[in-house]
């Protein structure tokens, strides 16, 4: 065999070897069932824990998936909880089209009243006066997101079995321990914008939809992680953690 034969073959076994090996870069792997977009609904589920567990306004949650009041969903069901992108179409082109269309019935509609036509409905934002404590005993945990903190709410230790009590009058949108830390958990809704959590409780009185007054019985004080007890309470205004001490009274 000539030189040139022979290099030839060899070229030809490298190139065989090489597209038959490993390929040089490996893709990144995925995590099955990874989305951060959307959330699959499981059983336990409401609205209400889902968007507290990602930290977002149930309102936005509801509007980005066109639920209305009473936000029935169902297993398997697949929710946006994060905001979907915003088109910006051609304005000029837009308020053409709508200036050149006249009103299906043939009347002359200004340009204020469709502004109002398209607003959503607004609903009764009770004002809450005043806030009661969830709970007696010692404060050992206060809120904190600040500098990397990590404290949503607060902390009271008490003795195991102890009543926890509604802070405010409002209504139960979730009991139960889906939620991941929680433990068996109670949010209550007072009104549109104002939520309060009641974390590790070792007995709950309430179901979900239940009118609760203020200072009602709600749950018995659990242990978190088998270990000291105590509630952890958290209060979300539009879907943001807020530190509970701004609201509770001062204790004496």
């Amino acid at each position: 065999m000539s030189g040139r034969k022979l290099a030839l073959s060899f070229l030809l076994l490298l190139l065989v070897a090489c597209a038959s090996g490993p390929p040089l870069t490996e893709p990144r792997p995925r995590v099955a069932g990874w989305n951060p977009i959307t959330h699959e609904v499981r059983a336990g589920d409401t609205l209400y824990s889902i968007a507290w567990w990602y930290q977002v306004d149930y309102r936005e949650i509801a509007r980005w998936n066109q639920l209305v009041p009473p936000y029935e969903i169902a297993p398997g069901q697949n929710l946006r909880v994060k905001s979907p992108p915003v088109f910006h179409p051609d304005r000029n082109r837009r308020h053409a089209s709508a200036a050149s269309k006249p009103p299906p019935d043939g009347r002359i509609v200004s340009s204020q009243q469709v502004t109002a036509k398209r607003q959503p409905l607004l609903h009764h934002d009770a004002q809450i006066s005043t806030w009661v404590w969830p709970t007696e005993g010692q404060l050992i945990r206060q809120f904190n997101l600040d500098s990397g903190g990590t404290s949503k709410g607060i902390d009271i230790e008490g003795e195991f079995g102890q009543s926890v009590r509604a802070v405010a009058p409002g209504v139960v949108v979730y009991s139960g321990n889906a939620l991941k830390g929680y433990g068996n958990l109670v949010i209550i809704k007072h009104n549109q914008s104002l939520l309060s959590a009641y974390a590790h409780n070792q007995r709950v009185y309430v179901s979900e939809g239940e009118h609760v007054d203020q200072g009602a019985k709600i749950a018995e004080m659990g242990r978190k992680n088998e270990g000291q007890s105590l509630l952890h309470f958290e209060i979300r205004k539009d879907g943001d953690p807020i530190d509970p001490l701004s609201l509770l009274p001062n204790r004496g």
